[in-house]
């Protein structure tokens, strides 16, 4: 108990002295991806899609896109990462809604503070 309160005082000190916001969340799953019936061909098709993502907010944001992950799992897109500017967050979830083959898109971009 005193080791989990320890380490838990530890992240909020440190979130503290660097200006950010620590968030643990877990990504609720719309495709169970681990289960027998995703095929090779799903794991290229979520690889494709997390690709033409990705070319649509280097395209749409330039640089700004460099601090967003994309992950894609049977057209369920999630987008995380962090930028200082909430419009970038915006802009990165609508340009993802915008590329075919999208089926929603969940915005997990953290807004920090600029050094």
């Amino acid at each position: 108990m005193i080791r989990i309160c320890g380490s838990i005082a530890a992240v909020v000190i440190l979130a503290t002295l660097f200006g950010t916001t620590a968030y643990a969340t877990t990504i609720p799953s719309t495709h169970n991806v681990h289960r027998a019936g995703y095929t090779s061909s799903d794991k290229a098709a979520d690889k494709q899609l997390r690709k033409t993502v990705r070319r649509a907010l280097s395209k749409g944001l330039g640089p700004d896109a460099e601090n967003i992950i994309v992950v894609a799992r049977g057209g369920a897109i999630t987008l995380s990462g962090s930028t200082p500017d909430p419009g970038i967050a915006k802009r990165a979830e609508d340009l993802a809604r915008g590329v075919s083959g999208v089926s929603s898109v969940s915005n997990r971009i953290t807004i920090r503070s600029a050094p």
